[in-house]
């Protein structure tokens, strides 16, 4: 099975806009939603209507609101609720503060709350969070008292993409990503699970038509492929109030991946 997977999905007006086309148009299968965020309702709505494209949660740690705000959540969030830490912040944190780790649930669960009304496929994380130590082993405990089927394994490997013959991840950060990621995975034990090929680390964001042709010649032995992208339209953004995350929604490759030929 071949699992197109559309992050960010409610983050802005532009994102949702390419999302939906592309669903429509029968070019992905599957959206990450983000639970609090401008567009979030716009996208349940979608969800709700469209019970063919699995939905699931972009767990978020890092940008924007939270859900349950700074009296519940003292140490994730500043005094005005908003998440005040990054990837490797939250990585430390979990390490020297272990009432670091109630807080993450009690918002995992506030978050999946606010997607009660649709079918949750699954769960990935914003900057990937819910891949770091310990916050997996809390997604992975409720993935499986909820029964969701799926969370994103970071399993994706250098050298099954060699042949792709474009090498930009070695100096745009993604390998060092990917390294970590990695690392992050052997810690929590999450290569036990049974889960798809992932495939995009190294070229996040940055996924073309010519890339995708060399699918084939992706690991034989698992049952699916999940390919992350994070459609955009940032001519709509540019004209928005942008909350957040205004670089990244502005990116030239956002109008890119929106133009992905996968056929569904």
């Amino acid at each position: 099975m071949l699992i197109i997977n559309a992050d960010d999905f409610g983050i802005s007006k532009g994102v949702n806009l390419a999302i939906i086309k592309m669903a429509t148009e029968n070019r992905l299968n599957s959206v990450s939603v983000f639970a609090k965020a401008k567009y979030t309702q716009e996208a349940i709505n979608f969800c709700e209507q469209n019970k063919q494209i699995l939905a699931g949660l972009h767990f978020n740690l890092t940008t924007g609101k939270s859900i349950l705000g700074n009296n519940n959540l003292p140490l994730l969030t500043d005094k005005n609720g908003d998440f005040k830490m990054g990837f490797i912040a939250l990585l430390v944190s979990v390490l020297f503060k272990p009432k670091i780790l109630n807080e993450i649930e009690k918002e995992l669960v506030a978050q999946l709350e606010t997607l009660k009304n649709i079918e949750i496929s699954h769960i990935d994380g914003h900057r990937h969070v819910h891949f770091i130590p310990k916050i997996f082993n809390i997604v992975y405990k409720i993935s499986k008292q909820r029964n969701i089927k799926r969370i994103r394994i970071i399993n994706e490997g250098l050298f099954s993409f060699i042949n792709c013959k474009k090498l930009s991840f070695l100096f745009d950060g993604g390998l060092i990503k990917l390294i970590i990621l990695r690392l992050c995975g052997l810690f929590n034990g999450s290569y036990k699970i049974k889960a798809p090929y992932m495939f995009s680390i190294l070229y996040t964001g940055k996924i073309t038509n010519d890339l995708i042709k060399n699918i084939n010649s992706l690991p034989k032995n698992f049952d699916s492929i999940e390919i992350m992208i994070h459609p955009g339209t940032p001519e709509i953004d540019k004209n928005e109030h942008l909350e957040y995350e205004k670089e990244a929604l502005l990116c030239k490759y956002r109008d890119k991946e929106a133009e992905l030929k996968f056929k569904m």
